[in-house]
């Protein structure tokens, strides 16, 4: 399974979406477990350009957003 959550950003001139946390596991098996993979984007400024990946199997957390 594959669950993407996404940002809702104003620029100033419109309002962009894009993914910032994107999680694959098994059916049900390896979801919120460290089994499931995960990867976290940071953006620069307004645009879709990530800045920052980080993707691992690592236990998940929530992010502030």
């Amino acid at each position: 399974m594959t669950y993407v959550q996404y940002e809702s950003h104003d620029t100033g001139s419109g309002t962009i979406t894009r993914p910032i946390v994107v999680r694959i596991c098994g059916d049900t098996t390896t979801c919120g477990t460290n089994g499931e993979i995960r990867t976290e984007y940071d953006y620069w400024n307004n645009t879709f350009l990530p800045v920052t990946k980080v993707s691992g199997n690592f236990l998940p957390h929530f992010r502030d957003g």
